[in-house]
């Protein structure tokens, strides 16, 4: 009797210990496919994260081509516009302000006239009163400059109108576009510059994502809002939002934020 205890015993010893085994075993298998799992993880996020900040420095590259001909079709518009007015005021906002445009990107420009000088003299033709907007956009149609010009009232669901300008080849052979708008008390354009700044400064991730992203929306042609895309600051606001969830360590890399 005292040897079949003994050989239980024995049995069930081995038991256990197989069982330990296998445990360990398993323990390592795992501990070493985790291994390996986050080894890939960080050469796919650097090897990401290095696409998107060779994306970024041709980005950067081929704004820099095109900064004399946004400079000079500024020049040009704020001639115009102070022909019109003298006493207007100029301002920029949007992507080309906070060093978030691409190449292809628009200049976002904003008038600030004088309350007395919102709305013209009577109209010749049809001795109408001309808006501002009619005023700017037919003095701009007569410029050899300007390829064309087209008008986006607040009907077409902005919150206020626009004056769409793409101008023909001017230095370095590059065509610029413009949106030129009337400072209103429902245009909030120069404040959210600002604050797009501060974003910038406070997540670093964010411009080169906001790059690569204008960019596959540009592809898709949802760049616009007022023809059903999203907008930049949009786009800024949603960025910001998901990247003040991530916990601080997850900011290593651009390729770990935008997977």
């Amino acid at each position: 009797k005292k040897k079949e205890i003994i050989e239980d015993s024995v049995k069930t010893n081995h038991k256990a210990r197989t069982a330990l085994e296998l445990l360990q075993s398993e323990s390592r298998i795992n501990i070493s496919t985790i291994t390996t799992s986050n080894h890939n993880n960080k050469k796919k996020y650097s090897k990401l994260h290095q696409q998107i900040v060779a994306f970024q420095h041709t980005t950067d590259t081929k704004c820099l081509h095109r900064k004399n001909a946004k400079a000079e079709a500024l020049h040009r518009v704020k001639t115009v516009v102070r022909m019109l007015w003298p006493r207007a005021l100029v301002l920029l906002y949007g992507s080309y302000v906070s060093n978030l445009s691409l190449p292809s990107s628009d200049i976002d420009v904003v008038i600030n006239l004088p309350r007395d000088s919102q709305r013209g003299p009577l109209d010749e033709h049809n001795a109408v009163r001309a808006t501002w907007q009619q005023m700017l956009a037919q003095r701009l149609e007569q410029c050899k400059w300007v390829e064309k010009v087209e008008t986006y009232g607040k009907p077409m669901g902005q919150a206020v109108a626009i004056i769409r300008v793409v101008t023909k080849p001017l230095a370095n052979n590059s065509c610029v576009k413009l949106d030129l708008s009337l400072q209103a008390d429902r245009h909030n354009g120069v404040a959210s510059s600002g604050m797009v700044l501060s974003l910038c400064s406070e997540h670093r991730s964010l411009r080169p994502l906001l790059l690569v992203l204008k960019q596959l929306l540009l592809r898709r042609g949802l760049q616009t809002s007022h023809t059903g895309g999203l907008c930049s600051y949009g786009l800024v606001l949603m960025l910001a939002r998901f990247l003040q969830e991530q916990e601080p360590a997850s900011w290593k890399t651009v390729g770990h934020d935008i997977l």
